[in-house]
């Protein structure tokens, strides 16, 4: 995983074609903390990476779960309601 992130540096086009199932990179970062939070230690590294890249963390209405490279995107009001409140922590 940090190998590709690495490769997509800052730009947010190759970001997207690491995550194809989250509709942005706010999502692919709130399912590798959840997945750090069950004990997947060996993915802090990426996500620190990811943090400091910053590209598409900010989007706070980018949908919950996309078809995958984004077709059909899903989104979820409490989700939203969720990242903004987190967002102001």
């Amino acid at each position: 995983m940090l190998g590709g992130l690495r490769w997509s540096g800052d730009d947010e086009r190759r970001l997207r074609t690491l995550t194809p199932f989250y509709p942005s990179p706010r999502s692919l970062l709130e399912a590798i903390e959840h997945a750090i939070e069950c004990g997947a230690d060996g993915l802090r590294e990426g996500a620190a990476h990811l943090r400091s890249i910053g590209v598409g963390l900010r989007d706070l209405s980018a949908g919950c779960c996309s078809s995958a490279y984004g077709g059909t995107v899903w989104y979820c009001e409490a989700i939203d309601v969720a990242r903004a409140l987190s967002s102001t922590c």
